[in-house]
């Protein structure tokens, strides 16, 4: 299965966060490419994509927002999981049930359909979180499950 795990960053922790994100489809065996929004025009030739935001000002980047808009007739026929990259898991549950409301509800709302799966990763600021990286990689894995279940 070919796999674009597709990204917008600011400062490069959502680029490092998408990698990580690709490692189990990898080591899966799975062809994976890793892009930002404004370097992925064509996703025809893959099989699944992985859509992911980090979170400013209370949203999603808004290139993330507007790539899941334009390519929204490609991305009905592919399974489509979505994350976004935020600090909400450091407040406990009720803010990670907002982010999945406020933050991956406004990707959901651009993808125009529920995405087969979806997740909230820990972000960080200048020093690398390793909690950041295992959210990473467990998303990776939730998406080589779903996406196996749809083989």
């Amino acid at each position: 299965m070919k796999v674009v795990v597709v990204y917008d960053t600011k400062r490069g922790s959502t680029a490092k966060i998408a990698g990580y994100i690709a490692e189990p489809l990898k080591e899966a065996g799975h062809e994976v490419d890793i892009c930002k929004v404004s370097e992925c025009t064509d996703i025809s030739s893959y099989d699944a994509v992985v859509v992911g935001s980090p979170v400013y000002y209370e949203s999603p980047l808004k290139p993330v927002r507007q790539w899941l808009q334009e390519h929204s007739s490609e991305l009905k026929e592919k399974p489509v999981c979505l994350f976004v990259v935020c600090m909400a898991q450091m407040f406990g549950h009720p803010f990670k049930s907002y982010a999945y409301k406020r933050y991956l509800g406004a990707l959901r709302k651009a993808l125009g359909k529920e995405p087969l799966c979806q997740g909230d990763i820990m972000g960080y600021v200048l020093k690398e979180n390793p909690q950041s990286r295992e959210d990473a990689i467990a998303f990776g894995k939730h998406v080589l499950e779903a996406v196996a279940d749809r083989e």
